[in-house]
């Protein structure tokens, strides 16, 4: 597919986190119709602090989380190839103009994706009456917490971690 084409010129780093924020939104987009389908109509309980529910909303809300997941992902990907194609050469020695932008954007789009997935598990856990299903859906909202966070440390560590 030419759209993707470019993932092919990445080094393997990089390559490693286009593909984990891409394959986010594909879970996301798969998830949601999944999530969408065991939720009832009127869901997405707001509470106050006080924990009483203060209203109610349709479960169309959902589609909210795959709507805003390709706006993100279209939106950094827009924005970061443009950095790259417009970039300087450095002077020898040097790393490119934009490269920490780029890797930033880059690990923003993977955790963006992985906080969208977690709201709408979180709907799921919101919305269930049986405690299993509730219990599996906070197992699985922390197993991707924790996975984004040690990626995203190995990531700065891998980026930051080796100067001295």
């Amino acid at each position: 597919m030419a759209l993707f084409s470019f993932i092919n010129r990445l080094d393997k780093r990089e390559r490693r986190l286009e593909l984990l924020s891409l394959t986010l939104l594909a879970v996301l987009l798969v998830v949601t119709p999944l999530i969408w389908s065991v939720v009832p109509e009127k869901v997405l309980i707001l509470k106050q602090d006080t924990g009483a529910p203060d209203s109610y909303n349709s479960r169309s809300a959902l589609w909210m989380f795959p709507l805003v997941g390709i706006i993100i992902y279209a939106a950094l990907s827009i924005i970061k190839h443009y950095l790259i194609k417009y970039r300087e050469t450095p002077a020898p020695g040097e790393e490119p103009e934009h490269t920490t932008t780029v890797w930033v954007l880059r690990l923003v789009k993977v955790i963006a994706m992985a906080g969208l997935i977690i709201s709408v598990l979180e709907v799921w856990v919101a919305a269930s009456k049986d405690s299993n299903a509730a219990t599996a859906g906070v197992v699985l909202e922390t197993l991707v917490l924790a996975a984004i966070f040690l990626i995203a440390f190995r990531e700065v560590m891998a980026k930051y971690g080796k100067r001295g």
